[in-house]
């Protein structure tokens, strides 16, 4: 994620921004109550790209979530 100045990253809308600087700013718990939709599967998207290029690997076992 960059700013449109940097180029590059993919774009993020604002309501997912939002999300995201409440869970790192210690509001999970207020982010675990909001119900299901396009914010909350944007945000676990960008959770998973990043750590999946922290770890330097693909995460196999969220497809079987995913399934279930």
């Amino acid at each position: 994620m960059r700013c449109s100045t940097c180029g590059g990253g993919r774009p993020v809308s604002p309501e997912a921004l939002s999300v995201s600087r409440a869970v790192l700013g210690g509001g999970l718990n207020a982010v675990l109550t909001l119900p299901e939709g396009p914010v909350t599967y944007e945000v676990e998207s960008l959770a998973t790209k990043a750590l999946e290029a922290h770890i330097e690997r693909r995460l196999r076992a969220l497809r079987l979530l995913h399934e279930a």
